[in-house]
């Protein structure tokens, strides 16, 4: 289910990277910055990712290029050109980042993150909005599909173990979301959106002055058909968001969403009936569906003194309720079929305070997080209580980093976390568990090249971290009918323990200036090796989570932002992973359900002033359906567009994905089939050919 990888050290993941590249890529990039000319004296000043400002990576404010991690950034300007409809098929484009589907269209989609793979059950990414995480607090799953694209301004990406500053949930990545500001006062915007397959999407925000502050309101409506049968989708967001300065450096903000998503799953197919119709459901998945209805409250504070010290406190609150009728397969042919209603309340708290000590930037902090859940299983036919569980879970942290300049090239940082997470089931005779966990960091950024227009940072990274078993993967109460009277299975288990990794990381950012100040090439690379212990893994042989004793990932992930003109520019990121059992009878073999390489290229042509073209194409590497690695899905090579043309205040763009219509699997395993006395391939079709055509207005 994740990725680990075997004897082969980091240089010697990296050598395919240069052979397997795509040809989409290569091919561009051959066009090279001459023959193309353009007056630049009107347009405004280059922009540099490498000097975008991010939080993610130390917890405080400092330029990309300066991160102790494998660290990225989506910007307005990427969001708004790139042929995406969700966060999740935006976070492709980035290296490192892989998203597979269980529906076919992209609305129930699953992060693989540096050979982590939760298959919908977990989540190795740390979600956080604004800074506040937003993950499930029962199962960790992360809803990608919850913040639409029109309200996002901004994503950091932190790439690889992060648990020094954000605990057990950041073994794979951090993806912090940054919302739009509320804006000037007045300012109204709207858009509708047409699709295949019956897609609609409507959106729209306003902004006012109110009490001294701010107020920004948002309302966001898409609904699908999905490309499978029993695959619809929908979603209904509204935000209300409040900001107020006051006392020259003191801000006080909150924020309150609501979101429903309803989501119908078609389920796995065998090879026979991919043969037949890849836009089937499978049979025994006819009832599968989902509510989930979730009220989020958000507030803090935040201030700042003179000589760069800050407070900032903020708490959250959520309310969840979901209703799901899930089926478990135990032949390719047959299922278990239950409803699950559930109710989820959590509470999240953090502060932390950042002081400059001498040439040093320190910062403390403390969190603690308390969630719970109240589950009934039940007979989707007729309601008859199957059984029923209360859980609950506290986690208290404490944290430290000093980031501190070793004279004017090298910086070091040393980061420390301790957490203590205490799950606990309600009415159980089991020994309670608490789980302890130290979390160092200890990294140097060294600026090998400062000239202006190349500047190149090198940085070395060791960490330690850690994860948690969920809450779910813990205490579920779902029994399962063997068909033998009596007896039952139950796919959680109590006795999970945390899953604990020490890594080793290199990266570099580098830029090389290719003429005029609009020709330029960003580089970023990285080159890890992650050891672990307790991986935690679900076993389709017994149907239950247990631990692997020892795994061990290593990979390359590598991104190019190359500017050929100031009208035409190429974006490329490619991932190469690699993941093996260290234990057991599989020592060697790859785990299940992690692709071994993705490469993704884009294109962006400014045509004239007002249209604009981007193209893109995605690359995907085979996967392993089981840990044995006897059956592997082939690889997939897809194609995106999208076409924008600006009137006004207005704009329309066409765009659409998978252009060429091509077959493509996503993901899948092998399921023992009885009657045939031998595995079987079961199989998650990738998406199709989907169109959409928008309008966006904005207004005073």
């Amino acid at each position: 289910m994740y990725i680990a990888v075997a004897d082969r050290a980091p240089a010697a993941v990296a050598a395919p990277l240069l052979r397997r590249s795509s040809l989409f890529g290569v091919s561009l990039l051959a066009l090279g910055p001459g023959g193309v000319s353009a007056q630049t004296d009107s347009l405004p000043p280059p922009t540099f990712h490498l000097d975008e400002i991010v939080v993610v990576a130390h917890r405080f404010r400092a330029p990309l290029r300066e991160s102790v991690a494998a660290t990225s950034v989506l910007t307005r300007e990427d969001l708004e050109t790139l042929p995406a409809r969700t966060l999740s098929e935006a976070l492709r484009t980035v290296p490192g980042l892989i998203f597979v589907e269980r529906d076919g269209e992209g609305r129930l989609p699953i992060a693989v993150a540096r050979g982590f793979f939760g298959g919908g059950e977990t989540s190795y990414v740390l979600l956080t909005v604004d800074g506040v995480p937003i993950n499930d607090g029962r199962t960790g799953v992360v809803e990608w599909t919850q913040i639409p694209l029109s309200e996002i301004e901004r994503v950091e990406i932190l790439r690889g173990s992060a648990s020094e500053a954000y605990g057990d949930a950041a073994l794979g990545a951090v993806v912090n979301v940054v919302t739009r500001g509320v804006g000037t006062s007045g300012v109204t915007e709207g858009g509708l959106s047409l699709g295949s397959r019956d897609a609609v999407q409507a959106w729209g925000s306003v902004s006012r002055r109110l009490g001294g502050g701010q107020v920004r309101g948002t309302l966001d409506f898409d609904r699908d058909d999905g490309q499978r049968h029993h695959s619809a989708s929908s979603r209904m967001s509204t935000a209300l968001a409040y900001r107020k300065l006051s006392g020259g450096a003191a801000t006080l903000f909150g924020r309150v969403s609501f979101n429903r998503l309803t989501n119908e799953d078609p389920g796995p197919l065998t090879a026979e009936n991919l043969a037949v119709d890849r836009s089937a459901s499978h049979p025994s998945f006819d009832s599968d569906e989902r509510t989930r209805s979730a009220v989020d409250l958000t507030a803090g504070t935040s201030r700042a003194w003179s000589g760069n010290r800050r407070l900032d406190g903020t708490i959250r609150l959520r309310w969840l309720d979901r209703e799901r009728t899930r089926t478990l397969l135990l032949t390719p042919e047959f299922g278990d079929t239950q409803l699950l209603d559930d109710r989820d309340l959590s509470a999240w708290a953090r502060v932390q305070y950042a002081v400059p000590v001498a040439t040093s930037t320190l910062r403390v902090g403390s969190e603690v997080e308390v969630a719970s859940f109240d589950s009934r299983y039940r007979s989707p036919s007729d309601g008859t209580l199957l059984s029923e569980g209360q859980a609950n879970q506290t986690k208290l942290a404490l944290h430290a980093g000093l980031h501190r300049p070793l004279g004017d090239r090298i910086a070091l940082h040393g980061g420390l976390r301790y957490d203590m997470v205490l799950p606990r089931e309600e009415s159980s005779q089991r020994p309670e568990s608490t789980f302890r966990q130290w979390s160092p960091r200890l990294a140097l950024n060294v600026a090998y090249r400062t000239r202006a227009s190349s500047e190149g940072n090198l940085f070395v990274s060791w960490t330690r971290a850690f994860k948690a078993p969920s809450l779910d993967q813990l205490f579920d109460v779902r029994e399962i009918p063997t068909g033998e009277p009596g007896q039952t299975l139950n796919i959680s288990n109590p006795t999970l323990k945390p899953q604990r990794s020490s890594a080793v990381e290199v990266g570099a950012y580098q830029r090389f200036p290719l003429g005029d100040p609009y020709r330029f090439a960003e580089v970023s690379v990285s080159l890890y090796r992650q050891e672990l212990e307790d991986e935690i893994d679900f076993d389709v042989r017994t149907y239950r989570y247990g631990n692997i004793l020892r795994s061990r990932h290593t990979g390359v992930e590598a991104s190019v932002r190359l500017a050929l003109t100031p009208r035409a520019r190429v974006n490329h990121s490619a991932t190469l992973s690699r993941a093996a059992f260290r234990s057991s009878e599989n020592e060697g073999n790859q785990l299940k359900n992690i692709p071994e390489s993705a490469f993704v290229t884009s294109v962006s042509l400014d045509l004239v002033e007002s249209v604009g073209l981007t193209l893109t194409h995605r690359h995907t590497g085979g996967v392993w359906l089981d840990d044995e690695n006897t059956e592997k899905l082939d690889g997939s090579s897809l194609f995106d567009a999208s076409l924008r043309w600006a009137v006004g205040r207005a704009e329309v763009s066409v765009s659409g994905r998978n252009l060429l219509d091509t077959e493509n699997d996503s993901f899948g395993f092998l399921l023992f089939d009885p009657f045939q006395g031998a595995n079987r391939r079961m199989v998650h079709p990738g998406s199709g050919r989907s169109l959409d055509i928008r309008l966006k207005v904005a207004g005073g």
